[in-house]
C-alpha cells in the first residue's frame, strides 16, 4: 500500500518521498504549485516557492487520498485522516531541509555513517508519529484483517494482528 519508509532512501524523508509512487503524480501536481508560485510573484529556487510548493504538493495529495477514503469507508470524519497524515508531511520536509541547509553551512559535505543512522532514525520516528493518523480509520474498520481488540499504535497492531508475531 505504500512505500514512504524504502530502506535505500529511508535515511532522508525528502528523498523517501522522491522516490514513492506518489512520484507518478510529482509531474501533475508540480505544475499547479508553479502555477500558483508565479500568481503569488514567487521566484523559482527560493525558500518561499519551496514552501508554498510543498504545500500545494501535499494539499493535492490529501485530496486524492481523501476521496480514496471516503469511496472506502463512506463517511467523511473517517476520511479526515489522510488530510492529516499529508499535510503533517509540509513541516517536517521544511524542518529537514533547514537542518541539510545548516548541516552544509557548517562546513558538511558527506554524510558520515552517524549521520545516516541518524537519518535513518528520524524517518522511522516520523513514520511511526505521522502514519496512525493515516492507516488509523483503516485499522479502525478491519481493513487490513480482524478489527484490533486494543490500540497498541500502528507498529504493534500490524505485529500482532496482521503478522500473527506477538
Amino acid at each position: 500500500m505504500f512505500n514512504i519508509c524504502c530502506v535505500p532512501s529511508a535515511h532522508h524523508l525528502t528523498q523517501s518521498h522522491r522516490k514513492t509512487w506518489h512520484a507518478t503524480y510529482k509531474r501533475v501536481f508540480v505544475i499547479y504549485a508553479k502555477f500558483i508560485n508565479s500568481l503569488l510573484g514567487l521566484k523559482k529556487g527560493t525558500a518561499a516557492a519551496n514552501a508554498v510548493g510543498l504545500v500545494i504538493i501535499f494539499f493535492l495529495s490529501a485530496v486524492m487520498h481523501v476521496f480514496g477514503d471516503y469511496a472506502m469507508f463512506g463517511d467523511v470524519k473517517l476520511s479526515g485522516g489522510s488530510m492529516i497524515f499529508f499535510m503533517l508531511q509540509v513541516p517536517a520536509l521544511l524542518i529537514e531541509q533547514l537542518v541539510i541547509k545548516f548541516a552544509q553551512k557548517a562546513g558538511i559535505r558527506k554524510a558520515t555513517w552517524w549521520m545516516y543512522v541518524l537519518g535513518y532514525v528520524w524517518v522511522y520516528s516520523w513514520c511511526a508519529f505521522s502514519m496512525p493518523y493515516w492507516i488509523g480509520p483503516h485499522l479502525a474498520k478491519g481493513y487490513w484483517g480482524t478489527k484490533p481488540k486494543y490500540d497498541y499504535g500502528f507498529a504493534l497492531n500490524m505485529l500482532i494482528h496482521e503478522f500473527k508475531v506477538l
